[in-house]
């Protein structure tokens, strides 16, 4: 039964490469870290004396009340606090009202089919702008998501979910209300899932363009009742563009009673090459309501956006940010964290506010000596955990085509003095780097995720550990990817034995495949010190067996090796090799204690040989 799945495996390829060396004095360059009290980048004013940021009492113990009651679910207080607040900040919140002439959206909520998936690691098959994936402390489910190229209507969007750490994936719900015309933007696009029991709301934030202009649609996805609610950034005018959208949730703290945080790419034309450039953002805080509201705070910086600006900028500046969001248990504040890159300036600024984006409580400017690009940004979350990271691309010449490397600043208290930060490298060969991701898993003690994209076709992925800095980079495409649309994601497993999963999709933006488990390779005994003439795949023993077997297999020469086991369906059950591996005689020992009795199968495919042999788990 489904050969498909057999015939189609070789999707979920992951190449281990071994740890590379240094090879650049780059490597140990260091990074200046500043305050500023100017949130200009053109004049920005750098101290190392912290500027002192003016806090109201009354916000500040109103803030502190609201937390207490969002984590006490005490709701009628938490929505009267809450309406407290935004009056203070001058925060605007109206029912939004859409007008397809303007924003492209046909239709604001839609009710979609929910689809079964075919078992195997391709997610989907079309012709995508960007993905995305995420995954959370809250549930066992992996979610996915794609901005999707129709040619005949307008472009649209799709949400997966696997139920089994990835191996496959069901389509649960698509978008596509917009009017005839609409087009996505290349990489940009965001998600957030957002739990509350059997309540799982998915927020989804793309960019996309409707009579050349940009706007940000932000779309929730009920994966329970099948409904999907779509706006757009309501921030927006004729003048004004909205991308490069991220979100975040705080999700991880108060549960039921989370906020949704978006931020955007906002560019407001003054002239012709004459443009205001900033980050801007706006806080759902009805996430699970029926309908969900934009909040939109005051403008409480020079910027009118959430701090950093620059001015004059030239027609086709392009702002990268990102936003995450972690909570301090030892002064009871939310901190929405931001980190932005301005083309021209060689730094990453940081900035942050303790009260759900209500007033800002301080920045960080990191400077460097080179071109800098496509941040992104990731705190673990929960009640008191301050790790965080940034990663960016960095131009090791003034080559953009040249030395491109990953770089990522790693803090393990919040990020907000100039001590909190320590620098490494991600990837730091000659390759030049075109695209970088991480994602922190949640509620881990500084624990990440990292993936990223290099020219020629290739796409990373790697970790950090509690005792090493990074692990080997792992290459896990098997055809061109990287080098066009989707690039690659980075993605783990809800699993203590193997969390490593990635997607990704080739050059041309066709299809979404994902790469899963590689990081657990133990229990390989290599049996003797002679070479084989020839491939082999022996017969398990003990067979039958309970629980445990042993199953040997030879390599004539050096050889990428894939050995999976199958259960009759031929669904796939557990990978036990995925690696390159030297000549040899191997053994490998078998775990089925967590399987039901029955007949197994297992494959051996290394450099075009493959062999299959039966087994039979008798308990």
């Amino acid at each position: 039964m489904r050969h498909a799945t057999l015939a189609l495996i070789f999707f979920s390829l992951l190449v281990s490469i071994t740890t590379f060396s240094q090879d650049k004095p780059g490597m140990t360059e260091n990074n200046g870290y500043f305050y500023s009290t100017s949130g200009d980048v053109s004049q920005a004013q750098f101290t190392t004396t912290v500027p002192e940021v003016s806090e109201n009492p009354e916000r500040t113990a109103l803030v502190r009340q609201l937390n207490i009651a969002r984590l006490n679910n005490e709701i009628s207080r938490v929505m009267e606090l809450q309406s407290r607040l935004n009056k203070m900040d001058g925060a605007s919140s109206e029912q939004f009202v859409n007008d397809p002439q303007q924003t492209g959206i046909r239709e604001t909520e839609q009710h979609f089919i929910q689809e079964t998936g075919d078992g195997i690691t391709t997610i989907g098959g079309g012709g995508y702008w960007a993905i995305a994936t995420q995954s959370t402390n809250l549930s066992n489910k992996i979610y996915a998501a794609v901005t999707e190229y129709v040619s005949a209507t307008a472009d649209q969007m799709k949400i997966y979910v696997s139920y089994n750490n990835g191996i496959s994936w069901v389509l649960k719900g698509t978008y596509n209300g917009f009017v005839n015309g609409v087009r996505f933007n290349n990489e940009e696009l965001d998600i957030e899932p957002v739990i509350n029991g059997a309540d799982t709301m998915l927020y989804a934030v793309g960019c996309y363009v409707y009579n050349s202009h940009r706007f940000t649609l932000i779309a929730r996805f009920n994966i329970g009742t099948g409904t999907v609610q779509a706006q757009p950034f309501s921030f927006s005018n004729t003048t004004t563009l909205n991308y490069n959208p991220r979100v975040t949730s705080d999700n991880t703290v108060f549960g039921s009673n989370a906020y949704v945080y978006v931020t955007v790419s906002n560019d407001t034309l003054i002239a012709a090459n004459n443009h205001k450039v900033r980050q801007r953002i706006c806080v759902i805080q009805n996430a699970f309501a029926p309908s969900f509201t934009q909040t939109h705070k005051i403008s409480y910086a020079a910027s009118g956006g959430f701090y950093w600006y620059v001015t004059g900028a030239a027609n086709g500046y392009y702002l990268s940010q990102d936003v995450a969001y972690y909570y301090n248990s030892t002064d009871n504040t939310d901190n929405i964290y931001t980190a932005v890159i301005f083309p021209g300036y060689n730094n990453v600024y940081t900035a942050w506010s303790k009260n759900s984006a209500g007033t800002i409580a301080g920045n960080l400017t990191i400077t460097d000596t080179r071109g800098l690009s496509k941040v992104r940004l990731a705190f673990n979350g929960g009640s008191g955990n301050t790790n965080g990271a940034i990663v960016f691309l960095r131009n090791y010449t003034t080559d953009p085509n040249g030395d491109v490397d990953v770089k990522c600043l790693n803090t393990i208290s919040g990020g907000t003095t100039l001590a909190s930060f320590a620098a490494s490298y991600v990837e730091f060969t000659t390759d030049t780097a075109n695209s970088c991701d991480i994602q922190a898993i949640k509620l881990a003690n500084n624990r990440f995720k990292f993936a990223y994209s290099v020219k020629g076709g290739r796409c990373y992925y790697l970790s950090n550990t509690s005792t090493s800095l990074y692990t080997s980079r792992l290459l896990v495409n098997n055809i061109p990817a990287g080098d066009g649309f989707g690039r690659v994601r980075a993605g783990y497993r809800v699993t203590p034995i193997d969390s490593c999963l990635s997607v990704w999709s080739r050059n041309d933006g066709g299809f979404m495949y994902c790469t899963h488990g590689c990081e657990n390779f133990t229990g390989i005994e290599t049996t003797s010190g002679s070479i084989p003439q020839n491939y082999s795949l022996s017969q398990n023993y003990p067979n039958p067996f309970n629980p445990v077997t042993k199953i040997k297999f030879s390599l004539p020469q050096a050889s990428f090796v894939k050995l999976v086991v199958y259960d009759i369906t031929g669904r796939e059950v557990e990978r036990l090799v995925n690696r390159q591996m030297n000549a040899g005689n191997f053994t490998v020992d078998f775990d089925a204690s967590k399987l039901s009795s029955g007949v197994y199968f297992y494959r051996l495919d290394a450099e075009g040989f493959s062999q299959v042999k039966k087994m039979m788990l008798v308990k």
